[in-house]
C-alpha cells in the first residue's frame, strides 16, 4: 500500500518585510478673522402702504329647486335600474 511518489521539495524563500514610515503632515491653520468694526443700527424707512379696500363678497344664493318634470325623469331611471348615482342627482339639482 505504500506508493512510491517522488516529491520535490523547493526551499523557501525568506520573506522580508517593509517598514513603513509615516510622513510628517503640517497642520493648516484657518486664517485669523480681522476685528469687526461696531456699526451703528439704523432704522430703515419704508413706505407706508395704503390699505387694501375690502370687497363685500355677494353671499351665496340657493338655487330654485329643479321644475317637477326633471325629479318625475330622475325617479324614473331609479326604478328601471334600481338605482340612481350621485352625478345624476347633482346634476338634477
Amino acid at each position: 500500500m505504500a506508493t512510491a511518489s517522488k516529491s520535490k521539495k523547493t526551499p523557501k524563500k525568506s520573506v522580508t518585510k517593509k517598514r513603513v514610515t509615516k510622513k510628517a503632515v503640517a497642520k493648516k491653520t484657518a486664517p485669523k478673522k480681522k476685528a469687526s468694526v461696531a456699526k451703528k443700527a439704523t432704522k430703515r424707512r419704508t413706505a407706508k402702504k395704503a390699505p387694501a379696500k375690502r370687497v363685500k363678497k355677494e353671499r351665496y344664493k340657493k338655487s330654485s329647486p329643479p321644475p317637477q318634470t326633471v325629479l318625475d325623469r330622475l325617479v324614473e331611471r331609479g326604478l328601471m335600474r334600481g338605482f340612481v348615482t350621485d352625478n345624476e342627482v347633482v346634476f338634477a339639482f
